[in-house]
């Protein structure tokens, strides 16, 4: 919900039963995907022919619009090669004032809540809470660090102290990391049924996979009429464009970068006030960009602090993972077994470097003693203490599994 008007799936239904596939290219599969990770229906449904359909409707299609916009722009920001850096970080920033606003006027918001059968706690606390009008907090989270880190990567490179090619953010993506995998994948023989491979085998078919792309760069750009010619796939031919980010870097200040950022913020707004959420917000000083950022610094700030577990609800899962992680902790201290010489090597390693990690380590405060299901121990034995990281809890000395 934002403002006066829903975000729902009907919007994008009505314009697959009433508006010609020609216009926004959906089918009913892409509204309801079977498979969770179909990245090409979340372009398709993110795309600006659906995008400018909601915005020309007559119904109250500005919230899922506004919902579709941010999608599109974390695709335009993060997944897209074209992109110039300078774009990257409007869209980025105007992700995080849209989703900052829509989350301050959902705390000074109230809403009328009908009266349900509670059969337990938890069911309630999930009925009265306001999370279930807004993202989840995962996503709130990644946008708000993903835009801080591009910001700090690009301040990084205008100090010199990175290269220019760590700007070249559309490979940090699940997607890159994906294709490099199967372009590894294809280098294995027609006749092996072997799908995956130890690292040392990665490695290996990696460093093929960067000897074939650096001749096929060379031989592109080769104008000679006896040059190797690769065949290439008709969907990698519209991802040929070169990253602009080499010919924009030298042009960007930090003057400029607090500009972008202003005008990102300025466009937020705009879908703000298109949903009539300026109000609340302007009541309750949290609609300039000063006093939001404090208050969102503030809430976030709140919500991060350790919460004490002593608190929670016993769950026997982890009760018995507890018991178990006792239980062979013990079982193994009884074992008699003779080491070799490269493991006590390894082990006093470990415990050297164990031992230069423990001055560095502070205190950590705990309103509680009893850590269950987490595998801290007041005493472990010798043969496993290079399995364990030694801390101070409440300036005593604990163990905690590596």
């Amino acid at each position: 919900m934002m403002g006066t008007q829903h975000i729902t799936l009907q919007h994008l239904q009505d314009l697959v039963e009433n508006r010609s596939k020609l216009d926004h290219n959906l089918v009913s599969s892409d509204l309801f995907p079977k498979d969770r990770q179909n990245f090409a229906s979340c372009l398709k449904i993110a795309s600006k022919d659906v995008l400018n359909l909601l915005r020309a409707s007559e119904d109250e299609t500005f919230a899922t619009y506004c919902y579709l916009s941010v999608l599109h722009f974390v695709i335009s920001a993060y997944i897209e090669r074209s992109t110039t850096i300078c774009e990257r970080l409007y869209y980025a920033w105007t992700i995080v004032f849209i989703c900052r606003l829509w989350w301050m006027w959902l705390q000074h918001c109230t809403f009328k809540i009908e009266p349900t059968i509670k059969t337990n706690k938890r069911s309630s606390k999930n009925t009265n809470s306001k999370d279930k009008y807004f993202i989840t907090k995962a996503a709130f989270d990644s946008i708000e660090l993903n835009a801080h880190t591009l910001t700090y990567i690009l301040l990084l490179v205008l100090d010199k102290q990175l290269s220019i090619e760590s700007l070249n953010i559309y490979l940090f993506s699940s997607q890159s990391c994906e294709n490099i995998f199967r372009s590894a994948r294809a280098l294995t023989g027609p006749f092996s049924s072997m799908t995956n491979f130890t690292i040392q085998q990665f490695m290996k078919k990696i460093r093929k996979v960067s000897i074939l792309n650096d001749i096929k760069s060379y031989e592109q750009s080769n104008d000679n009429n006896y040059a190797i010619k690769f065949p290439s796939h008709h969907k990698q031919k519209q991802c040929n464009s070169i990253s602009p980010v080499l010919l924009e870097v030298n042009e960007i200040t930090t003057a400029k970068i607090e500009i972008i950022i202003n005008d990102a913020y300025e466009y937020a707004k705009t879908f703000i006030n298109k949903l009539e959420m300026s109000r609340i917000l302007k009541e309750n000083d949290a609609y300039e960009l000063e006093d939001l950022c404090l208050n969102i610094h503030s809430r976030l700030q709140n919500s991060m602090r350790t919460v004490d577990r002593s608190t929670l609800e016993s769950d026997d899962d982890l009760d018995n993972d507890s018991d178990n992680n006792s239980y062979n902790t013990d079982t193994e201290s009884s074992d008699s077994g003779e080491v070799s010489g490269e493991q006590n090597e390894l082990d006093s390693e470990e415990e050297y470097e164990d031992e230069q990690l423990e001055g560095i380590q502070p205190s950590i405060a705990s309103t509680t003693e009893n850590f269950r299901g987490m595998r801290i121990y007041d005493e472990i034995d010798n043969k496993r203490q290079g399995t364990y990281f030694k801390i101070k809890i409440n300036n005593k000395d604990k163990y905690i599994h590596k």
